[in-house]
């Protein structure tokens, strides 16, 4: 939680590798954050996708398999049509470009190989695309 605060791409490092929470702080703090997270794709988009690494697969390679995928699937497809809750999207989608790491925490798919990035915010507000997306890139 404390790696967190100081740097959240840091703390959401460690969770992703498997580190664990110590003090009962931290992980009430991760459940409600983990909460969230699965509101909202409740909420908004029930048949969201993530990547699934597995041993020959990364996460990074994982998301553009399903990012090619979804625009394969829906080729030609009125998506702007469609309600929200039915538009493909992927959840935290995870992309690298010249040894950069860059997670979304979700991306909808537009049509037109076009994609939005929305954030969840951790004080529960969910921004769209008319406010700027602030990325952050830790250095290690």
């Amino acid at each position: 939680y404390n790696a967190t605060i100081k740097c959240k791409r840091k703390g959401w490092n460690i969770r992703r590798n498997g580190y664990e929470e110590n003090t009962e702080v931290e992980q009430w703090s991760l459940k409600q954050e983990e909460g969230r997270h699965g509101m909202y794709r409740n909420l908004f988009h029930p048949s969201i996708l993530e990547p699934r690494p597995d041993e020959n697969t990364d996460r990074v390679a994982a998301t553009m398999l399903l990012v090619r995928k979804i625009q394969e699937e829906n080729r030609g497809s009125a998506i702007l049509d469609k309600e929200e809750a039915e538009r493909p999207a992927i959840f935290h989608g995870l992309f690298m470009h010249d040894d950069v790491r860059a997670r979304a925490d979700v991306l909808v798919y537009l049509g037109n190989d076009q994609w939005e990035v929305v954030k969840i915010s951790t004080k529960g507000k969910f921004s769209r695309n008319s406010n700027p997306v602030g990325l952050g890139f830790a250095v290690y």
